[in-house]
């Protein structure tokens, strides 16, 4: 019936009856459509003519943060920043703004912006339809903090500012209170073109902000004060002997404050540009809140993951295990040939794909080496040679050979960390290249999500939480607060047209590719219920109650013995929305989850469960 249902609404958005109003949907900004910059979208080439797409929906994501749609979807400067943060009810989501107009050239031009929106009660609604920009002028790389000030709650940002139209320079900004929209920006002294640009960072305390930047060759911390609105002295902390200084860096506090842990990888580092080696990341930690750091730590200096062969690429994220002054680090591999001439399908088939992983490191787990969390063990892009050929193989894009990812990406990668609050469980989320192409040739790429319950040590199985054939959800963020032992709070983007929008003024297809792009709010929070000590005789998935329902119900299910269980649910095109249950061991008896469907529009879903070789689906409806 579900497949049914599904090729009807199909056949029934073809035909146009969907152009009745449906929240699901909503009509092209006007500027885009009817102009040479429209989008080159291709579930709507049959539309095109002559550059022109009367295309009148485009289709949202259900879990859109409202306001939180911009045109670059390059969300990061090389690390994986704060987009979200938490605090009790109250909820902060970020993303990099540009307008249609100027998603050519985001660095010339002058509506790029650090947008946020928020909510106050757990994400159920949001405070704007529209976004809040944090500043007045120019600003990218999102990296948010709290800040309580004697007029209230309010949000900070660390990032790339302009103190000029074409100087930029790293800085923080910080709003009146949450929602005023007219943040105002501090400077980081001594930055602009000529050194670097970037200032990422964290907060200590209410009063002191934790801070890293790059010049060149050395990444210096300086960290600021809210309350005199000042940054402090520079502190050298590592200068590199490599003449190509790309890098990324950040650095990450402890929850009480006092130990810092800064993590940065110089990504072309090599002994031809006058590096030591390969890429590698390095550690080092201070104890006094930044006015000394330790001698650096390399991290996967041997360059070998088990036996097989890799080395560091960039976008890593850290976290402190609650009640601790132990970092976590997750980062990405990438087989060392990966720079140089190789064939997929040869005879080096086998040590790439075994190269490609994210990571977990801390200094006290696994005797100090990375323990894979994503891998040919169980990433199906990665495992299955077939799947490993067709996303690694080269296209035609553009009149030009070349690997269909996007820039700076991997097969998996950009993970993102976070904590339960009760420090027993590891959230990690991070994306993976898919199989499925765009009308351009560029891979899509779905959200996964991974947890640990032993420190790190053993990992469930990834589960694709967006799993979607034409949409391409990237850069996901974790909250660093607000996880429970069941589920994780995150924001990734999601949008129509793999690419890379927004990355420069230049010839490449990425830079022509232009369509919106949406922040997405994702929670599981949710746990499994035990309903009384029977143990029933066989599997059964009960009808939710109520039904229909707004915006929770209660969903049941029997498992006569210890099963390994999947509970999801779908909307109406056969997407899934969340993830209930993700291939968790669940013990037998009589089971309830709560679904909470306040980031859903109205309409009709389907919930499907997999335990052991039993499967069912059954249909609720949401009305709002």
């Amino acid at each position: 019936m579900f497949k049914k249902f599904t090729i009807l609404f199909a056949v029934i958005f073809l035909t146009g009856v969907l152009y009745s109003q449906n929240s699901n949907y909503t009509r092209l900004p006007k500027h885009l459509q009817y102009k040479d910059e429209t989008v080159k979208d291709f579930r709507f080439s049959f539309y095109k003519n002559a550059n022109e797409i009367p295309a009148p929906f485009l289709l949202v994501p259900s879990n859109a943060v409202p306001g939180m749609v911009g045109f670059s979807d390059y969300a990061t400067n090389g690390n994986t920043l704060n987009m979200i943060v938490s605090k009790g009810d109250t909820v902060v989501v970020s993303m990099v703004y540009l307008d249609s107009a100027e998603a050519q050239n985001a660095n010339g031009g002058n509506s790029v912006r650090i947008a946020y929106n928020y909510s106050v009660n757990n994400a159920s609604a949001w405070e704007s339809p529209d976004r809040f920009d944090l500043t007045a002028t120019k600003s990218r790389w999102p990296d948010l903090f709290f800040l309580n000030t004697p007029a209230g709650l309010t949000i900070g940002s660390g990032g790339r500012l302009w103190s000029a139209p074409t100087l930029r320079a790293g800085g923080i900004a910080i709003d009146v209170v949450l929602g005023a929209a007219t943040g105002t920006t501090y400077i980081l002294p001594g930055t602009g073109q000529a050194g670097n640009t970037d200032y990422f960072i964290d907060r200590i305390n209410n009063n002191q902000v934790a801070g890293v930047w790059q010049r060149n060759d050395t990444i210096y911390y300086q960290g600021f004060s809210t309350v005199s609105n000042t940054f402090g002295n520079r502190v050298f902390v590592y200068r590199t002997a490599n003449s190509n200084t790309v890098a990324s860096y950040d650095v990450y506090a402890s929850p009480n404050g006092s130990t810092l842990a800064c993590f940065y990888n110089f990504v072309n580092e090599s002994i031809a540009n006058g590096g030591e080696g390969p890429p590698v990341f390095r550690y080092q930690k201070s104890t006094d809140n930044g006015a000394t750091w330790t001698t650096p730590v390399k991290i996967l200096s041997n360059y070998m993951i088990s036996g097989d062969s890799a080395e560091s690429y960039w976008h890593q994220d850290a976290a402190f295990k609650p009640g601790t002054q132990d970092p976590y680090l997750v980062f990405t591999t990438v087989p060392p040939i990966q720079y140089g001439n190789w064939n997929p399908g040869g005879s080096l088939l086998d040590s790439n794909r075994k190269g490609y992983n994210v990571c977990i490191w801390s200094p006290n787990l696994n005797g100090g080496n990375p323990v894979r969390i994503a891998s040919y063990l169980n990433v199906d892009v990665l495992s299955d040679t077939n799947l490993f050929k067709e996303v690694t193989r080269l296209r035609t894009i553009q009149g030009t050979l070349r690997f269909a990812y996007q820039v700076n990406s991997s097969i998996v990668g950009k993970p993102s960390i976070g904590f339960s609050d009760d420090g027993s469980v590891i959230h990690v989320a991070f994306e993976v290249a898919r199989p499925d192409t765009s009308s351009e040739g560029f891979n899509f790429f779905d959200i996964f999500t991974t947890k640990s319950t032993d420190g790190g040590t053993t990992w469930s199985t990834p589960q694709n939480i967006t799993n979607t054939t034409s949409e391409d959800e990237m850069y996901p963020s974790v909250s660093k607060s607000g996880n429970t032992a069941t589920g994780l709070k995150l924001v990734y983007q999601s949008t129509s047209a793999p690419g890379c929008q927004g990355f420069g003024v230049n010839n490449t297809i990425e830079s022509q590719i232009i369509a919106p792009v949406y922040l997405c709010y994702y929670s599981s929070v949710i746990g499994i219920i035990n309903i009384g000590t029977e143990i029933p005789k066989g599997y059964s998935l009960q009808q939710n109650y109520p039904n229909p329902f707004n915006p929770e119900t209660s969903i049941r299910f029997n498992l006569p013995s210890q099963s390994n269980v999947e509970l999801k649910v779908f909307d109406i095109t056969g997407r899934v929305v969340t993830t209930l249950v993700n291939n968790e061991i669940v013990a037998p008896g009589i089971k309830e989850v709560k679904f909470n469907a306040s980031n859903l529009a109205s309409g009709i879903y389907f919930y499907s469960i997999k335990a052991g070789s039993f499967t069912d689906t059954k249909k609720m409806i949401l009305v709002k």
